[in-house]
């Protein structure tokens, strides 16, 4: 190809001393049957091209000049001249500003700015949340932290997609990484990540949501539903109970409470269970939340639950220092002498010398003192009915 392309070249660009282009004599053409190969024929040709500017008996010198000075493909638009010519002189030139323009265009397209970088790292979070690449949506964020809250053109962020994809792990990076601000974002349907979440049916992605944000379970979007109307319309109903243990964990959160009072109301179980085992009675009785607990015991929730190691709701607020949650447990008639799998009652979880400890201590004494009286009231019942059959024996006889 190098020889070929020399051929069309020695034609073109060489010219004599006086300057005026000299039409090449053509070669005698070879008797049929006797062409000479590919090879030979571009050589012929550039050799009788040159007849005008070499003798001749110099065509072979032409064809080895001529390939060495041969144009490779990726320099075709660099200009070759002869000594003395102004006009290539520009020419060549201007190709070579070109060049370096173009260099310097390259070089600056492939150094991308602060700008595009923060860019090409949102559209990675974005992919990243969809697919459920969790390590790729960690790099992502590390780069672009901002991202966690970018819309598309659909409004919907990163959290959107993956709380509607069921990506677990995705929303917990997204919710550590950006907290409750990426939970109130709303797309162009006015729904919350929270929404697609209950829409889609994916109990855990819900439960993570509302244990950050709480108060998304009652957002309405624009078709005047909340997540806790689109769970209970798509009869998702785990759902429902997985924003119900979120809720009961906020304590007396007056928003949470209110959650709780609409879940129960739309079909939560109020004794359902999280995944570590533990109820909603035993998380709201943890932290202390005596209005989450007046809820789910008005709700039929089951006091004397115990979880897969033989723990009850009072063993959960005893052992968090939980006091006023003892209190509501004990005055709904929650048992202290109730024991875990390993023997333990209430008392045994609270720590020594807390308020906790003393109020069980105390309701401890009291119910002594009761069932000491109680004890003694049978006891004098009993005597007197024995005194009663001895005196009407007597009588009789």
């Amino acid at each position: 190809s190098i020889v070929a392309d020399t051929a069309g070249s020695c034609a073109a660009t060489l010219q004599p001393a006086g300057g005026a282009a000299t039409t090449a004599a053509a070669a005698p053409r070879a008797a049929p049957g006797t062409e000479p190969p590919a090879d030979a024929q571009a050589t012929s040709s550039c050799a009788a091209s040159s007849a005008g500017c070499k003798p001749p008996s110099a065509a072979a010198d032409v064809m080895a000049a001529a390939t060495r000075n041969a144009v490779p493909a990726a320099d075709k638009q660099k200009v070759t001249t002869l000594p003395g010519n102004s006009s290539g002189r520009k020419a060549k030139a201007a190709a070579n500003s070109r060049t370096s323009k173009a260099g310097t265009s390259s070089t600056t397209a492939s150094k991308p700015t602060g700008l595009s970088a923060v860019a090409a790292a949102a559209a990675s979070a974005l992919a990243a949340a969809k697919l459920g690449l969790q390590d790729q949506l960690a790099a992502a964020l590390a780069v672009a932290p901002a991202a966690a809250c970018l819309r598309d053109v659909d409004g919907r962020c990163c959290l959107h997609y993956a709380a509607g994809c069921g990506h677990e792990e995705c929303v917990d990076v997204l919710l550590d990484k950006a907290g409750t601000e990426a939970a109130k974002v709303r797309d162009a349907n006015g729904d919350l990540p929270l929404h697609l979440a209950a829409q889609q049916g994916h109990p855990m992605c819900a439960y993570n949501i509302a244990k950050a944000c709480p108060a998304s379970c009652l957002v309405h979007n624009k078709r005047s539903q909340s997540p806790i109307d689109v769970a209970a319309a798509g009869a998702h109903g785990e759902v429902l109970n997985a924003l119900l243990l979120a809720c009961a964990g906020q304590g007396s959160s007056a928003v949470a409470v209110a959650a709780m009072r609409a879940l129960l109301a739309a079909g939560a179980v109020p004794d359902t269970w999280a995944p570590n085992g533990s109820s909603a009675l035993m998380l709201a009785a943890a932290a202390d939340g005596v209005a989450a607990l007046e809820v789910l015991l008005e709700g039929g929730a089951t006091i004397e639950l115990q979880d897969a190691l033989g723990r009850s709701a009072l063993m959960f607020a005893a052992g968090n220092g939980a006091t006023a949650a003892c209190q509501v447990l004990l005055d709904s008639a929650a048992s202290l002498s109730a024991r875990d799998r390993r023997g333990r009652a209430a008392l045994s979880y609270a720590p020594a010398g807390s308020a906790a400890a003393k109020l069980l201590q105390q309701r401890l004494a009291e119910l002594e003192t009761v069932a000491s009286q109680l004890q003694q009231q049978l006891l004098q019942e009993g005597q007197q009915q024995q005194n009663g059959s001895a005196a009407g024996g007597a009588a009789t006889a």
